[in-house]
C-alpha cells in the first residue's frame, strides 16, 4: 500500500493501491509565462511535476489570476501541492507555476 493523503482532522494516514497515487489533472497557481503573454486559449505542451521525472504531454487551459488546470494525457504518479509543474514546448521551456491542487 502507498500513502495517499493526510487528513489531520482525523489525525489518519490514507493508504491505497498504486494506482491511486495516479492523477489525470492538477491545478496550478502562481504560475508565470516566460514570455511575459498569458495564454487566452487552451494549448498543448509537456508538463513535468518533478526535476528528475520525463515530462508527459498534457493539455493546459488558462484560468483567472495566475492559475491554470493541466490535464495529463497518460497520469504521473505522486502529483503533490506544493511542488512546482514546468510547462514546455519540445525542450523550450514555457513557464510554470506551484501545484495547488
Amino acid at each position: 500500500l502507498y500513502v495517499t493523503a493526510l487528513d489531520s482532522a482525523r489525525n489518519a494516514v490514507v493508504v491505497g493501491p498504486k494506482t491511486a497515487l495516479e492523477r489525470h489533472a492538477l491545478q496550478a497557481s502562481g504560475v508565470v509565462f516566460v514570455d511575459g503573454a498569458w495564454p487566452v486559449e487552451p494549448f498543448e505542451c509537456l508538463a513535468q511535476i518533478r526535476s528528475h521525472a520525463d515530462p508527459v504531454a498534457a493539455s493546459v487551459t488558462p484560468g483567472a489570476n495566475g492559475e491554470l488546470t493541466v490535464a495529463f494525457a497518460q497520469p504521473p504518479r505522486a502529483v503533490t501541492p506544493g511542488q512546482a509543474v514546468v510547462l514546455y514546448d519540445g525542450d523550450r521551456v514555457l513557464g510554470g507555476g506551484r501545484i495547488s491542487a
